[in-house]
């Protein structure tokens, strides 16, 4: 059997904490509970979070393959000159000449002083020169010193061999001859004395051809006339003579010292 209980209720809210006007101590904080389940996955395509910092620097890789070589560039300015090496020690002597063998010149004393014969070839040896440098007495001889023809070789008519033959002299009625005075080009040579002197010197022109000089009496031709450089005042073969009077001439020494052996240039 059931009772019915009349029970009033009141719907106001107020009225639930009418009761509660006193608050006493809060009791300790319970336990956590579980965790709950993960929630679903937030929409893709947010923005970007902002660049973290830099890392260190890693390690240092292996080096790479060398590359191919480049074009060479263009030549650069030539450098200046080196200075001159030292001279090269002297070579071995070259073949023996084609020139004539054997010619020399017959020396003073002989007749024909100075006039070339086939000799032996040795300079050094003058005893085969004798008997084709000194005419036979009885046919020719020389003209002395003191004659007009000084030095010349004339028939020997008189027999006599004292160098006075009258061909030696040359102050005859049908030749008007001139001996060249020293200091001429042709010095002691005979020229017609009817040449013409146009400077007014007192002797034929032609004793002075340009170029012209005798060489020296201690050169391998003396008494030859050469082509020189026609200066009269320098007539020495000696570079380093002690003679004040001696003034070295490159171009007699050059030709009349040359040997009668010396092959032809």
């Amino acid at each position: 059997m059931e009772f019915c209980k009349n029970v009033k209720f009141d719907d106001r809210k107020d009225n639930d904490r009418k009761d509660n006007n006193i608050t006493g101590t809060q009791g300790p904080q319970g336990p956590p509970g579980p965790q709950g389940p993960p929630g679903a996955n937030g929409t893709a395509g947010g923005p970007p979070g902002p660049q973290g910092p830099p890392g260190e620097d890693g390690a240092q890789g292996p080096p790479g393959i060398n590359g191919i070589n480049g074009a060479p560039g263009p030549q650069g300015p030539p450098g200046i000159n080196g200075t001159n090496g030292v001279n090269g020690t002297q070579g071995p002597p070259g073949p023996a000449g084609t020139g004539p063998v054997g010619i020399e010149a017959c020396p003073i004393g002989t007749d024909q002083v100075g006039h070339f014969v086939k000799g032996d070839g040795n300079n050094a040896t003058t005893a085969e020169l004798f008997p084709l440098c000194n005419l036979p007495d009885a046919e020719v001889e020389v003209c002395a010193s003191t004659t007009d023809l000084a030095g010349m070789i004339v028939n020997n008519t008189d027999l006599m061999n004292n160098g006075m033959e009258t061909a030696c002299e040359i102050s005859l009625d049908d030749v008007e001859l001139q001996i060249c005075p020293v200091a001429t080009a042709l010095a002691g040579v005979a020229v017609n004395s009817t040449s013409p002197d146009t400077d007014g010197d007192g002797f034929p022109d032609s004793c002075q051809v340009q170029g012209l000089e005798v060489c020296p009496g201690d050169t391998v031709q003396a008494g030859h006339f050469v082509r020189g450089d026609g200066n009269l005042a320098t007539n020495c073969v000696e570079p380093e003579s002690q003679d004040p009077t001696c003034i070295f001439d490159s171009t007699l020494a050059s030709i009349c010292n040359v040997r009668d052996d010396a092959p032809p240039a």
